[in-house]
């Protein structure tokens, strides 16, 4: 038997094919935007996936179903996209539109705790009991597990560590706050504040690396200008680490977890992770906080995400009986 796992994000859909164990066997990707339809995106999904079985020749029938990660807050009770940040204005149900076309069970998830799902299945974290999964993307993201359940709240909104208001009067947030974390501390702001600071004599490591196109500035550029030392692209990147070590510890006040799993670039870069660590240890005055910090394992395809959640509530939550549409 077969699960298909599909991450739906703002700019990206990432989607594969994989075995009970959650081994993926073939994966793909497009880019979408918010002037793209949902009726264009449902087609693009569906194809790729006829396009996957075919190639791998496994009939619809040995496939449990779908598991979808969508950005945002989604009813995963009822498989609906209540508000997917910067793609999609209106209410999708998404489970049911992929469901008919497939006619294949599909379960919804958010898609940052089937991100998290997939480190407590597949990873040495599998044994942790409480924790935050923090990741760190174009945007900020996060899961809260408790007693090894993803925590979800009265409506579907906790553990959202990106939309916390850290400056009430700043810029205007995708979610309609303004001054939210993610307005502050994610790649994608970082990316844009550098781009409209920018000129040749500001940046010069910066301005050698791009060749003075400011529109090649992006997460790989602003990585290698760090590493190279550019004093403005070094503070920059350090005030955003700043503020998500704020939202972090504000997490550990109000949760308490064990663990907190930074996945992303952030986390795959030493030197961002030795920063945040000492951040989170200045505010929190209680320096074993910083030791909380891991970076994440989960090293597989966005995808793995929607593998594991369908594997999970459409095989193992069954007992292994097997049920169609």
């Amino acid at each position: 038997r077969y699960a298909i796992g599909v991450n739906i994000e703002s700019h990206e859909v990432s989607l594969g094919i994989a075995n009970i164990k959650s081994e993926i066997l073939k994966s793909d990707n497009f880019t979408i935007d918010d002037k793209m339809s949902v009726s264009k995106i449902v087609k693009g999904i569906v194809n790729r996936i006829m396009d996957m079985l075919w190639n791998l020749d496994i009939p619809k029938s040995a496939v449990l179903g779908l598991g979808v990660g969508v950005v945002g807050i989604v009813d995963s009770v009822h498989g609906i996209s209540k508000q997917a940040y910067g793609l999609w204005k209106e209410e999708v149900d998404i489970g049911a539109l992929l469901s008919e076309e497939l006619q294949l069970p599909v379960v919804v998830e958010n898609n940052v705790r089937a991100l998290a799902l997939a480190e407590m299945e597949l990873t040495e974290h599998r044994n942790i009991k409480n924790m935050a999964f923090i990741k760190c993307g174009p945007g900020i993201g996060s899961a809260i597990i408790i007693n090894e359940e993803v925590y979800k709240g009265s409506y579907n909104h906790a553990g959202e560590v990106g939309h916390i208001i850290i400056d009430p009067n700043g810029e205007e947030c995708k979610c309609g706050q303004r001054g939210c974390l993610e307005t502050v501390a994610s790649m994608e702001s970082l990316i844009k504040d550098i781009k409209q600071d920018y000129n040749g004599d500001n940046y010069p490591v910066m301005n050698e690396i791009i060749g003075g196109d400011v529109h090649k500035i992006n997460e790989s550029t602003i990585i290698k200008a760090y590493k190279m030392g550019d004093e403005t692209v070094v503070s920059k990147v350090n005030t955003a680490l700043q503020y998500l070590g704020i939202g972090i510890v504000n997490i550990m006040r109000l949760y308490d977890p064990s663990t907190i799993i930074i996945h992303g670039r952030v986390g795959n870069e030493d030197a961002w992770m030795a920063e945040l660590r000492q951040v989170v240890k200045d505010c929190a005055h209680e320096s074993h906080h910083a030791d909380k910090l891991k970076k994440s394992v989960l090293e597989q395809e966005k995808c793995i995400g929607g593998i594991v959640l369908a594997n999970k509530e459409l095989f193992f939550k069954t007992g292994g009986i097997l049920h169609n549409i």
